[in-house]
């Protein structure tokens, strides 16, 4: 149950991150493989689409032209979703 609530605080912090206006640094190199290994750690559809989000971001870190908010504002909501689906699923 706690895999579940990091990858919703990591989730909300890449949300919040994207917001125009509001400056929270986001390190998507390490947040990325944050998610990559809460991902794996709980192997199971949404660990696996969590993981898939996880390298997405890792690999933004190094295109800056693809750190755009929005970027960070829809995968915030993905895994922010698929991390509370894991926990009504468990």
């Amino acid at each position: 149950m706690g895999k579940a609530w990091l990858n919703v605080l990591i989730g909300m912090w890449l949300f919040l991150h994207g917001l125009p206006g509001l400056y929270i640094p986001a390190y998507p190199f390490k947040l990325g493989c944050g998610l990559i290994i809460l991902g794996i750690w709980s192997f199971k559809w949404t660990g696996i689409g969590i993981t898939i989000i996880g390298l997405w971001i890792a690999i933004t870190a190094y295109f800056g032209f693809m750190q755009l908010p929005v970027i960070f504002i829809l995968t915030g909501l993905l895994v922010t979703i698929l991390a509370i689906i894991q926990m009504v699923i468990s």
